[in-house]
């Protein structure tokens, strides 16, 4: 009926006016003012999987002013930037994908080569292959630490990632990309 009709363009109206005043009422996001490296603070979150480390980065983020890293994205971060680290760190992994094809092929040349009972050479580990270096990912994260939201400094989270072995490597590369 007319009037039904009537009454849901009503409510849509009503809605999309609703809508648009809540995004005039946005705030605008707040950096931090610059501060010089030596006073810059930045906080590394720890902890096991689950117990709430993105929670608390988040929190202090908004409370305290500072660009949550969260080192995991790292990479698809520069990704999406249009960063040239993006596209070198793409090709980095492919040619050490390449380099563990090869070496792969030769082992597996040389054990059916080699009799059984002589002695056997060390496997090659497809993990020391899918990791990207040391420079590549220092590069990256002073890329992101260079941002607005990083005036201040930075919390880092999400340590553990596909692109480096462990967190202990995530808090070495921090300690050297951090001045």
């Amino acid at each position: 009926d007319l009037a039904a009709q009537k009454r849901a363009l009503g409510g849509v109206e009503k809605a999309e006016a609703a809508l648009a005043e809540q995004q005039e009422d946005r705030l605008e996001v707040k950096y931090p003012a610059p501060v010089k490296e030596e006073d810059k603070l930045n906080l590394v979150i720890v902890g096991p999987k689950g117990c709430g480390k993105t929670t608390l980065a988040n929190y202090l983020a908004q409370e305290h002013q500072r660009g949550v890293v969260r080192l995991d994205q790292l990479s698809d971060w520069c990704l999406k930037r249009g960063s040239p680290l993006a596209e070198e760190a793409s090709k980095y992994l492919e040619d050490r994908q390449a380099e563990f094809e090869v070496k792969f092929a030769e082992q597996e040349k040389r054990k059916k080569a080699k009799k059984k009972g002589k002695d056997e050479e060390p496997e090659v580990n497809p993990d020391e292959f899918k990791f990207l270096s040391k420079d590549i990912l220092s590069r990256m994260l002073k890329e992101r630490l260079a941002q607005e939201d990083c005036n201040a400094g930075a919390i880092f989270d999400c340590l553990e990632s596909e692109y480096w072995p462990d967190a202990k490597f995530a808090v070495e590369l921090i300690c050297e990309a951090v001045p």
